[in-house]
């Protein structure tokens, strides 16, 4: 089932729609600004608890930081100088900060409005599209970019397509923050992944990989999130926490990556995916901030499992690629499940 509901205008008075995706156990809601995943309900003691940060205005989404539900495009996480070289030519992008592009910055897709190519009720899923043209934000090509977002029980699927007329860095995400009704810190979370990127200052990658075995890091069997948090550890203390990219052995094979689990309610949020890299991010920079029916938000309340290429691939050619050939049809797939284990 799927309602089409009106959301509010933007500040350049367009029309914003909210639908909502529903089945027997789950709901999920994504507004036509920036395709943004507004929520995520799963029913839990005979109550629908929503896992996924938003906000109630789209004011709110045009004005705040913290990208929640955004779908980051064309490039996900940081760009060191907001310089990377492509097929032989530097391109400069605008830096978010003094030292990088973050998120492809107010170029990025989820400050755009999206338009609705297909809402297909069998399916129970919904396809929005945007046109990115040449040099948006400093990337080239013209860029013809869709989202399909389908719900099947608890679990929302989001399947990315795009194609170039040049060669570009495609490299999208959805950076929505969750929580499955617990303390962020004793939330329990594996992640199959025994790697991670090193990061330098300015959470700049280094372009080296290193083993989690021994360190903070390992996510191998599942741990609280808080257990090593605030340990002893130069990489942890650059973070502020986690925000680290881990480095999946599946790049290309469709599979599940990391769970997350409320071990009071044993709600839990599995990640399938496609993609080479998964940022994990404990909202160490998130300010304190309302979010949906008058939720607080804030430093350590919400994670991030963001399904991408390596943070700094466009400086490490080592890194699995964030660039695509012109011409050539770009498509990811990512599945986020919530279920309670028995």
């Amino acid at each position: 089932m799927i309602e089409k509901i009106y959301f509010g205008k933007t500040q350049k008075n367009e029309d914003v729609y909210k639908y909502v995706l529903k089945t027997d156990v789950a709901e999920a809601s994504i507004l036509t600004y920036g395709a943004t995943w507004q929520t995520f309900k799963y029913l839990v003691d005979g109550k629908m608890l929503n896992v996924n940060y938003g906000y109630d205005d789209i004011t709110s989404y045009e004005t705040m930081n913290g990208n929640f539900g955004a779908l980051v495009g064309r490039n996900a996480n940081r760009i060191k100088g907001g310089k990377f070289v492509l097929s032989g030519v530097e391109y400069e992008v605008p830096l978010t900060n003094d030292w990088n592009n973050l998120h492809s910055g107010a170029a990025a897709f989820n400050k755009h409005m999206f338009e609705v190519e297909e809402v297909n009720e069998e399916e129970n899923s919904i396809t929005l599209k945007y046109f990115s043209p040449d040099m948006d934000g400093g990337f080239p090509g013209n860029v013809n970019f869709k989202v399909k977002y389908t719900l099947v029980e608890g679990a929302l699927t989001m399947e990315f397509f795009a194609v170039s007329d040049k060669n570009t860095i495609m490299n999208p995400t959805n950076h929505a923050y969750f929580n499955v009704g617990c303390d962020l810190l004793e939330t329990e979370l594996k992640i199959n992944s025994s790697f991670i990127t090193l990061a330098e200052e300015h959470l700049h990658t280094t372009g080296e990989i290193k083993s989690v075995k021994g360190t903070p890091f390992d996510f191998t069997e599942f741990k609280p999130i808080g257990k090593d948090i605030d340990a002893d550890n130069d990489q942890l203390k650059l973070m502020g926490g986690y925000d680290v990219n881990y480095c999946l052995s599946s790049f290309k094979e469709y599979e599940k990556v990391a769970v997350a689990k409320n071990p009071k309610t044993n709600l839990t949020l599995s990640v399938y995916t496609d993609r080479p890299g998964l940022q994990f991010y404990t909202s160490n920079f998130l300010t304190e901030r309302v979010g949906l029916e008058g939720e607080k938000y804030g430093y350590r309340t919400g994670f991030c499992l963001e399904t991408q290429t390596y943070s700094g691939a466009a400086k490490h050619p080592h890194f699995p690629t964030p660039f695509i050939k012109a011409g050539e049809e770009f498509y990811s797939k990512t599945t986020y499940e919530l279920k309670i284990e028995k």
